[in-house]
């Protein structure tokens, strides 16, 4: 039986491969958990809280602008939303 912690690392990887078709390897689902834990990276920007547990962050990885739902139980992301996403037109748009 699979923990909830590799359920949610196989989940992204298929995300960022359907949406952005890139090939992350573990190693790049921990850095970006990295840059969301740190509190002084520059590539991170705090969108919204969803819920108790759930974040929506906007990074900078590899080139690449994305939105990041992130979970603080398991310090892990969940899922990648795609380009033009709904916190994209609607939260990131308000703010310029």
């Amino acid at each position: 039986m699979r923990s909830k912690r590799k359920s949610e690392i196989i989940h992204i990887k298929r995300r960022f491969n359907e949406r952005f078709e890139l090939d992350f390897s573990n190693q790049d689902i921990e850095n970006i958990s990295k840059i969301i834990q740190s509190n002084r990276s520059k590539k991170k920007k705090f969108i919204k809280r969803i819920s108790n547990r759930v974040t929506v962050f906007q990074i900078e990885y590899k080139d690449n602008s994305i939105t990041v739902l992130y979970d603080k139980n398991t310090k892990m992301p969940i899922t990648v939303l795609p380009k033009g996403n709904y916190i994209e037109r609607t939260v990131l748009k308000e703010e310029m």
